[in-house]
């Protein structure tokens, strides 16, 4: 992994806000329906299936990439439309019930030129109603030139 350029070293920690949000106990048992995935602790004991958590990540997603800015208001990414999704990778710790109100904290944690191309990664940690973490999501898009 290439190291942050001075310029952008700054963007490395920026919050990007903390999101409550309730995992609907309908909707998780109408996912797991749709999936096939009948397993009585997801639908009988109402844990959340991991594969459920890419819509707790779309659903309690907190400020975007898009909106950094700098102390003096300059914006990270110049062009959304230059922005590549690249990756996204989930460490789960305690998998946490329906209807348990997460609290999702978000914030940059590397922002890097790789082949001509700015990379920022990102973690949301995803907390129980005790302040437990449950899963962490790490993300990382590409922004190509001329969009940053």
């Amino acid at each position: 992994m290439s190291s942050p350029e001075k310029k952008y070293e700054k963007y490395i920690g920026h919050d990007l806000g903390t999101r409550k949000w309730k995992i609907p106990v309908d909707r998780l048992i109408q996912y797991q329906k749709v999936t096939g995935d009948t397993r009585p602790e997801y639908l009988k004991d109402g844990l959340m299936s991991p594969a459920f958590t890419c819509v707790l990540v779309r659903e309690a997603g907190n400020k975007s990439t898009r909106e950094i800015v700098d102390e003096n208001g300059e914006k990270l990414i110049k062009n959304p439309l230059k922005i590549l999704h690249a990756s996204q990778g989930y460490e789960f710790l305690k998998l946490p019930k329906a209807g348990t109100e997460m609290t999702v904290k978000s914030h940059v944690s590397n922002v890097y030129i790789k082949r001509n191309k700015l990379n920022i990664e990102t973690v949301q940690e995803c907390l129980d109603e005790q302040g437990n973490l449950c899963i962490k999501v790490k993300n990382r898009i590409v922004v190509r030139d001329g969009g940053f």
